[in-house]
């Protein structure tokens, strides 16, 4: 047996990803760094809509809490006390009431809502990254689908992150960890190019 048999590879730690410097998008992701490329254009347009929509609900109700846009460090616990899971959404919502778990290099804890735009990893998105955050207790997640046009509303149950509605069109999406919030899916996907190479 030659000495790659015997021998697991190094899982990544949270120290590991901070000591990172090459000025790219990793992610931490069950002991492993996750290299993330850089968004498509589509992906672009569809986070400054969210954005417009969840700052002008923030200006409404300022004492609520604050929009964050990603990139912005989530650093998540995993089965151990440490945190063991960075992960970098799109868009976070975090309610004033869970302030503490803000710090200079990011959230500390879950948000209240994170909203993740579908990558061309769709995978890591959809399964790995939702169970993360399930296991460690977000309340709300919306996966937004950019080639679909749909947003998959996944909220907190005795099991986990279960979908309870996918909405297209005029639907509204509205938050039940954000009181208040609400954009119709038209707003998340105004203006995208009917086709881009």
């Amino acid at each position: 047996m030659n000495d790659r048999a015997r021998t697991a590879p190094k899982r990544a730690t949270v120290r590991d990803y901070l000591s990172l410097d090459d000025d790219r998008r990793y992610e931490l992701i069950d002991g492993e760094l996750v290299l993330s490329p850089s968004p498509f254009a589509i992906h672009q347009i569809i986070v400054m809509n969210l954005l417009r929509v969840f700052i002008a609900f923030q200006d409404r109700r300022k004492r609520l809490g604050r929009v964050f846009a990603g990139p912005i460090d989530v650093f998540l616990k995993g089965a151990h006390e440490d945190p063991e899971h960075v992960l970098v959404p799109d868009v976070i919502f975090l309610r004033r009431k869970n302030r503490a778990r803000l710090e200079r290099n990011g959230v500390h804890g879950v948000p209240d809502l994170v909203v993740e735009v579908l990558s061309s990893d769709k995978a890591r998105d959809r399964v790995r990254k939702r169970r993360i955050y399930a296991n460690a207790g977000l309340p709300e997640l919306w996966l937004v689908d950019p080639e679909k046009r749909t947003v998959d509303v996944h909220r907190s149950t005795e099991s986990g992150l279960e979908l309870v509605a996918t909405l297209e069109g005029k639907e509204k999406v509205t938050s039940e960890s954000v009181p208040g919030l609400e954009v119709a899916c038209s707003q998340i996907f105004r203006d995208l190019p009917r086709r881009m190479r």
